[in-house]
């Protein structure tokens, strides 16, 4: 299969299983919320976002594995000796079973009494009568999380050879699953916390064992070598590219969580289940565009291991470009009817919900603005400036949003800072981008964003129409829908897209026809 199918077949499976899982999202979080109580969903949220800090590390070096892993591959098709270049692969991957198999264990051994501590001592704000149920519920995070990190160096495997569309299977089997589960939830009354979060732990587990066997089978570069385990120049590199992602992304990291813990001590468990529904529609947005940037990663990075710098820009460009367009098609109707929906999808909204879930959205678009330039230098290899400038500016989230909320003593305040910081970190991106590999700031500012910018303002406009012809109710979110839609797409295809880009779309879409056809 060409590259370019490749990464066609991965952006429709993966966003397909996206749609599913926004779809399921919709109605199993609005299911959660009713099972378990504001109380409790809000204590899920932050119990959930103590395992982060407890894996961090160890996804840095996953991210840096799936580079190197790319990066060889890359190398083998240009490469004179078959063989040469299937070992080094398995040299990288030797290397890293040992590094997911040694940091997992030191993380569970550190992090899992420390954050017990924090749960039992009310540390990160949880009440006493909660405290023994959310440390059983740490314990099982902690265990999905350790299988999860175990199986780093396979699903890495999978993302660099971009097999994308076979994992999405297993993830759209476990988002169904899962959702099947919480549905049986409401039929029941209960104290459903510790039950669910044992369920989701093997809803987790489980797919993560047959990625691995399968894998094993498929891939002859996951063939382990004993005396590649231990390679001192690879775990080198390994670590020198994961210690620079690490310093950008402990900035990134503590944006989204620590902001949670923030707004669970000034502002209590229910506010904190508002701000857990924001992030929730913002994590669902920012995955539409997860699709595009599991199929280009790993083609950008094999393109750097061929050498095709000009291949790289391009598809840098596209990237963002694309990213940009599938965000304002799920971020445009929703933050125009976002009340209704709301209402909608949970019936008993909490308090906040509606501004800070708009303001989400917006940091989600902004994110994708410079969403090309973050793939393009990191399957450069060339990451140290680019992180520094990346983890500062998102670092700045902490101070500002305390500032902010002893100043304004609202919710919105941490909301605001988290957008605030974004825009800080793409400017950032955008910059260290034109100097590492060559893209330009005038192409980017003209060519997509102007363009862009407008057609959203267009749309928007006329995205509100229905608002003064019909009463509030979801028929009118599906006619906000439709007409952003019917707006958004051709106004695109005539104002943003090229015309290379436009042939590369209508001959993917007839070879969807032909084979729906046949």
């Amino acid at each position: 299969m060409s590259p370019n199918k490749r990464i066609a077949l991965n952006i429709l499976a993966t966003y397909g299983r996206t749609v599913v899982g926004v779809l399921c999202g919709i109605f199993s979080t609005r299911w959660v919320l009713m099972a378990l109580g504001k109380e409790d969903f809000g204590l899920f949220g932050l119990v959930g976002s103590l395992v982060i800090f407890m894996s961090f590390f160890n996804t840095q070096f996953a991210g840096a594995l799936s580079r190197f892993y790319a990066y060889a591959v890359g190398q083998a098709k240009v490469a004179a000796d078959a063989n040469q270049a299937l070992e080094e692969c398995r040299k990288w991957f030797s290397v890293g079973v040992t590094i997911h198999t040694f940091i997992p264990l030191a993380l569970v051994v550190v992090g899992y009494p420390i954050g017990a501590w924090a749960i039992s001592t009310g540390v990160v704000g949880v009440p006493t009568s909660r405290a023994d149920a959310c440390v059983w519920l740490w314990r099982f995070v902690c265990a999905s999380s350790f299988v999860s990190m175990l199986n780093v160096p396979f699903n890495a495997m999978y993302i660099a050879k971009q097999y994308i569309a076979e994992l999405t299977i297993y993830s759209l089997v476990q988002t169904i699953v899962r959702t099947a589960f919480i549905y049986c939830m409401t039929l029941r009354r209960g104290d459903w916390l510790v039950s669910y979060g044992l369920a989701t732990c093997l809803i987790m587990i489980i797919p993560q064992v047959l990625i691995c066997l399968r894998a094993v089978f498929v891939f002859r570069e996951c063939r382990l070598r004993f005396t590649y385990m231990l390679l001192g120049s690879y775990m080198k590199k390994l670590a020198s590219y994961a210690g620079w992602q690490t310093f950008g992304g402990v900035g990134f990291l503590a944006r989204h969580q620590v902001l949670t813990v923030v707004v669970n001590r000034f502002f209590g468990p229910k506010i904190t289940a508002s701000f857990s529904i924001g992030s929730t529609v913002s994590g669902e947005a920012a995955a539409l565009t997860g699709a595009l940037n599991a199929a280009f990663a790993p083609a950008i990075t094999t393109a750097c291991g061929e050498g095709d710098w000009q291949r790289v820009r391009a598809m840098a460009y596209h990237a963002c470009k694309f990213g940009i367009l599938l965000t304002l098609l799920f971020a445009v109707p929703m933050g125009i009817e976002m009340e209704e929906i709301l209402h909608i999808w949970l019936t008993d909204v909490p308090q906040w919900t509606e501004g800070i879930c708009l303001i989400m959205l917006a940091v989600v678009v902004v994110e994708k603005f410079s969403l090309g330039h973050g793939i393009g230098v990191n399957a450069s290899g060339r990451v140290a400036q680019f992180q520094v400038f990346r983890g500062l500016a998102c670092l700045t989230a902490i101070p500002f949003s305390i500032v902010s909320v002893l100043v304004f003593r609202h919710v919105y305040a941490v909301a605001i800072s988290l957008l605030a910081t974004t825009c800080l970190a793409c400017c950032s991106d955008v910059w260290i981008a034109r100097t590492r590999i060559g893209l330009s700031v005038r192409y980017w500012f003209i060519r997509i964003i102007i363009p862009l910018g407008v057609v959203c303002v267009i749309v928007c406009a006329v995205g509100f129409v229905p608002r003064y012809f019909m009463p509030p109710s979801i028929l009118r979110v599906v006619a906000t829908t439709l007409i952003t839609f019917v707006g958004l797409i051709p106004l695109s295809w005539y104002f943003v897209l090229n015309g290379d880009e436009r042939l590369f779309l209508v001959q993917k879409f007839a070879i969807i026809v032909a084979r729906f056809k046949r």
